[in-house]
């Protein structure tokens, strides 16, 4: 069957003027099916639903007829019912004759979950003059149970570099679906974008609501790296569902493995030959010492889990070595590739910390001759 055109509709305000069709035609709504039940989580597709409109009336009516839909508690429309879209129906409605289509629709977010009827509301705006305006509001003829999952629009952190000490704000906006006397929001730290189960999230706290917002203000403590992690606010209803959002990578300062200095030999590199890398007085709190390539040249390290690139673009930068510790000294010998450039490039060192991904990222630029 045919789908009519759909077009956004946001509210129950005043529409601009439109040229009247007279015609003695009588619209009338029938038909409206609900094909599924049920709906879940942040805008959630309702399919499919069917739907006609006849035309009782002595005169045919042309192409873009407006249907017009609503959520609502009864079968009854008034303003307490939620408008949902606005469609043109694509087809003439000839004297005497129905047409018929199947429809998909996507519920708002916002709205309590419950049992609700979908109306239809044939020519809302009164474009066509007609015999009979009484029969152009139908409802559904079943209820449609809808059961949301809570929402969070984002999380917003107060600061872009966290350093132990700082007092830090973040803040759930926009938490939607959430009765505030049957769920929380609650509040975690955890070194990936992707949850990762071997890293399991630490919570910070439980927010505080203020309207559809709800804020944690915290102390960072000394003994947490803030380096390269992130944020995440995760509405949790009592029934057992939820919604998590995670903030935007946290970048920590003074926080990571410190080093006094970073040597190679030989330099310039000759490719094929054996090099070494030393970093020296490198603090206690690293659990190991790396070098890496800059793959793309593009100045940024990544790499697995620090950063996850974007799909059909894996951008992780190429281990070149992995040094031994002696005290505060890390070591690594390594054979340069023959592929390294002559011109001044890129490498990352990286220092690791114990007991967590966090890390300290040193750039250096490095050349190779034959």
């Amino acid at each position: 069957m045919p789908h009519a055109r759909e077009t956004p509709f946001d509210s129950f305000g005043l529409h601009p003027l439109e040229n009247r069709i007279l015609c003695a035609a009588d619209l009338v709504a029938g038909g409206l099916s609900m094909l599924s039940t049920g709906a879940a989580g942040s805008g959630a597709v309702v399919r499919p639903f069917a739907l006609s409109v006849a035309n009782a009336g002595s005169t045919g009516v042309p192409a873009g007829v407006q249907v017009r839909y609503y959520l609502s508690r009864d079968a009854v429309l008034d303003s307490a019912d939620r408008p949902l879209r606005t469609s043109v129906l694509p087809d003439a409605i000839p004297a005497g004759e129905r047409v018929s289509y199947s429809k998909f629709i996507k519920l708002p977010l916002g709205i309590d979950s419950g049992n609700y009827r979908l109306l239809m509301q044939v020519d809302p705006n009164n474009r066509i003059a007609e015999s009979d305006e009484s029969n152009n509001v139908l409802p559904s003829n079943g209820t449609l149970g809808v059961t949301f999952q809570p929402h969070i629009d984002s999380i917003e952190v107060s600061k872009r570099y966290v350093r132990p000490g700082s007092i830090v704000t973040l803040t759930a906006r926009n938490v939607t679906n959430m009765d505030p006397d049957a769920g929380v929001v609650k509040f975690y730290i955890q070194p990936d974008a992707i949850q990762i189960y071997s890293n399991p999230p630490v919570l910070l706290g439980i927010g505080t609501r203020s309207g559809n917002d709800y804020t944690l203000t915290f102390t960072a403590d000394g003994a947490r790296v803030y380096d390269d992690n992130y944020f995440v606010a995760s509405a949790e209803k009592n029934g057992g569902t939820s919604y998590s959002t995670v903030s935007q990578k946290i970048e920590g300062r003074n926080a990571g493995p410190t080093v006094g200095s970073i040597s190679f030999t030989p330099a310039p590199l000759i490719r094929g030959q054996s090099a070494t890398l030393t970093v020296s007085g490198v603090s206690s709190n690293a659990r190991s010492v790396e070098l890496y390539f800059d793959t793309n040249l593009d100045g940024l390290y990544q790499r697995q889990p620090f950063i996850i690139p974007s799909p059909g673009n894996p951008d992780y930068d190429r281990s070149l070595a992995s040094a031994t510790q002696s005290g505060s000294t890390w070591a690594a010998t390594f054979t340069v590739p023959d592929w390294f450039p002559s011109a001044p490039t890129r490498v990352f060192v990286v220092l690791f910390r114990q007991g967590t991904f966090a890390s300290r990222v040193f750039p250096v630029l490095l050349t190779a001759s034959n």
